[in-house]
C-alpha cells in the first residue's frame, strides 16, 4: 500500500527519490521538483523555524547542539539514556550474539533517520527499543521470580497511568462544560481564515495560521503555480501543466 500511494501521489515508487523511474504516467511530478523536497525534508527536523536553506548548510556539530536544545525534557532524557544504551549494548552483546541482529537493525534505522530528518516522533521508536533491549540483556542475570516481579509492577504502572490520564481528561471536559456536549455533538472545528486560490476554477487554500487547516481542502504550505487539473473535474486529479496528457 505505501508503494501504491508514492504511485499515486507522485508517479514515483519511492518519494521524493526520483532515480526509482517505473511508471509512464501523466500526473508524474517533474524530478526537478524533487529537489526542494529532499531540502524540506532533511532540514526541518534538525532546527524546526530555521531558514531551511541555512540549516542545510550547517554541518553536524552545528545543528546537533541546537536541536538537543529544542527538545522537551522528556525527549532529552531518552536521548540521553539511548545514548548510555549504546556502549553498553556493544557490551553485552559479546556474550549474547542473539542480540546482535536486532541491535544492528535499530542502530541502521535511528541513523538514517537521525541524519535524515530527525524529528523525536520518529526517532522515538527506536531510542526506546534500543532501551529496552539493553534491559533484555540482563534479563537471563535475574531470578523468575524477580522477573515475575518487574512485569508485574510494569502492568500495574501502565494501569495507573491510564487511569490517570483518563480522569485527567474527563475532569477537564467536566471542568469546561463541554463533557455532555461533546459525547453527543461533537465540537465544531475552530475556523481560521486561510487564503483562497484557484487552480483552473477549483478553490484551493494556502494554509497560514500556524501552518493548520481543518476542514477546507485542498490546503498546502503552498502551490506549485503550474499544477492544473488533468480534466475538468478534481476528482481527475492534477497534473503539471506543461505535461501533456496523452492522446486518448
Amino acid at each position: 500500500p505505501w508503494f501504491i500511494g508514492n504511485v499515486l501521489a507522485c508517479g514515483y515508487l519511492l518519494y521524493p527519490f526520483n532515480q526509482i523511474d517505473l511508471f509512464n504516467v501523466d500526473w508524474k511530478v517533474p524530478a526537478s521538483f524533487f529537489e526542494f523536497d529532499k531540502i524540506v525534508l532533511s532540514s526541518w527536523g534538525k532546527v524546526p523555524g530555521q531558514d531551511i536553506y541555512l540549516t542545510r548548510a550547517m554541518s553536524i556539530s552545528q545543528w546537533m547542539p541546537l536541536w538537543f536544545a529544542q527538545l522537551d525534557l522528556f525527549n532529552r532524557s531518552l536521548v540521553i539514556a539511548y545514548v548510555i544504551s549504546i556502549p553498553i549494548m556493544l557490551w553485552r552483546c559479546i556474550g549474547q550474539k542473539q542480540f546482535i541482529w536486532p541491535f544492528l537493525f535499530l542502530q541502521l534505522g535511528f541513523a538514517a533517520i537521525f541524519l535524515n530528518g530527525p524529528h523525536p516522533r520518529f526517532l522515538f521508536p527506536y531510542m526506546v527499543s534500543t532501551f529496552a533491549l539493553t534491559l533484555a540483556t540482563f534479563a537471563p542475570l535475574l531470578g523468575d521470580r524477580v522477573r515475575e516481579v518487574i512485569a508485574t509492577c510494569a502492568k500495574t504502572a501502565l494501569l495507573v497511568m491510564t487511569v490517570i490520564l483518563t480522569l485527567t481528561l474527563l475532569y477537564r471536559q467536566i471542568k469546561s462544560g463541554s463533557l455532555v456536549a461533546s459525547l453527543l455533538v461533537p465540537q465544531p472545528y475552530p475556523h481560521i481564515s486561510l487564503q483562497q486560490i484557484s487552480i483552473d476554477g477549483f478553490p484551493a487554500y494556502i494554509t497560514r495560521n500556524n501552518n493548520s487547516c481543518w476542514d477546507q481542502f485542498p490546503a498546502s504550505y503552498y502551490f506549485i503555480d503550474s499544477v492544473g487539473l488533468r480534466s475538468t473535474d478534481v476528482r481527475g486529479g492534477f497534473l503539471v501543466k506543461h505535461q501533456q496528457l496523452p492522446d486518448k
